[in-house]
């Protein structure tokens, strides 16, 4: 396992780059059109990458996430990869937050 992570780290950290950059002001179904299309773009450029592209993964704490949502942040894919975005960052960012709940949470 760790060899096929070895050989995509480039395109899968690229990809989160991206999504961490771009994707955050969109919607869910916007954001995993943004990463196909980043796929393909890796695809003709010859970098590897994850076939399935795991934001939580690459930079999901599950100890800070599982605090998250004992706080009430929904425990959905699109409310955790939002407060991924606002705590992995430092500057200026811009989500779009359905919900509204447990924000100050994320912040700590």
């Amino acid at each position: 396992m760790l060899n096929s992570k070895y050989d995509t780290v480039q395109g899968d950290v690229l990809l989160a780059a991206g999504y961490i950059t771009m994707a955050g002001g969109f919607t869910q179904k916007y954001r995993l059109d943004l990463v196909t299309e980043w796929q393909k773009c890796l695809k003709k450029s010859e970098l590897q990458y994850s076939e399935i592209f795991g934001f939580q993964e690459l930079f999901g704490d599950n100890f800070k996430i599982r605090e998250w949502h004992a706080n009430q942040l929904p425990p959905d894919t699109f409310s955790t990869d939002n407060g991924l975005i606002l705590n992995k960052t430092r500057r200026y960012r811009m989500i779009i937050d359905p919900q509204q709940l447990a924000w100050n949470w994320i912040r700590k």
